[in-house]
């Protein structure tokens, strides 16, 4: 990471502060709430969306965009080889500290949310948003490596790194804002939308056992799909050697 870069991620990153602020202040400028969330709770709501950005875009992409390069190329050989797991190795093998600030503009604004709406989470609420976010984090990357896969059944699909990303302003809403069919598909089927709502109400105090335990399990059951799908996609892999 260049010293310039930084500058200006760190000049980019504080504009979106402002402007997110100015957003919210004009979006409530006439209304106390908007589908029962007021403008401190979607504060907080928005703070983890900074958070689950850096990590898609600063963790993870940086690995899954290089993945269907290696695969096309038939240059896995060397990961398929090592004495640790190849699927750890092309996950997190590379980090872009580029937008790291991105993390503390979403403490920030959790923090700023907390104090406008005068809200005072205890320590176990606070432990409990902290573990659905370690579960979110394990949703996002298991669905992220389980589309990468895809590369090894089709060849040149050009931007298939982008594609999974293209889906996380669905979670830049809380859960209520959807309903219907969608609501059902976006909690029940693929629950995107408990990525940054979960860690959002345990800091409101709302006790959603129900969806975390929901999500703990999906997302751990997701992490082991991503695992053995991994393996079934070697089968399809040819070494550039052979």
């Amino acid at each position: 990471m260049y010293k310039e870069d930084f500058l200006i991620w760190s000049a980019v990153m504080v504009g979106w502060f402002i402007l997110t602020i100015i957003f919210y202040q004009v979006l409530f400028a006439n209304v106390s709430e908007v589908a029962g969330w007021t403008k401190a709770e979607l504060l907080i709501l928005q703070g983890y969306y900074f958070v689950f950005d850096f990590i898609l875009w600063g963790v993870l992409w940086p690995n899954m965009k290089q993945l269907p390069i290696k695969i096309n190329k038939g240059e896995l050989d060397y990961d398929l080889i090592r004495p640790i797991s190849a699927q750890f190795m092309l996950s997190f093998r590379e980090l872009d500290l580029d937008n790291a600030n991105e993390v503390i503009l979403g403490v920030a604004t959790i923090i700023y949310g907390l104090r406008l709406g005068q809200i005072h989470p205890g320590v176990v609420e606070t432990l409990l948003a902290i573990m659905t976010v370690v579960a979110a984090i394990v949703f996002i990357y298991a669905f992220y490596f389980i589309s990468i896969c895809i590369a090894f059944w089709f060849d040149r699909i050009e931007n298939l790194h982008y594609f999974f990303p293209s889906f996380r302003h669905l979670w830049k809403q809380p859960q209520s804002f959807y309903s219907g069919w969608l609501r059902w598909i976006l909690t029940i089927i693929v629950p995107i939308t408990l990525v940054t709502t979960l860690p959002t109400e345990w800091l409101l105090m709302r006790l959603p056992w129900k969806e975390t335990i929901f999500l703990i399990v999906f997302s751990l059951v997701a992490l082991w799909f991503s695992r053995w799908f991994f393996k079934v996609a070697l089968r399809r892999y040819s070494s550039a050697s052979s």
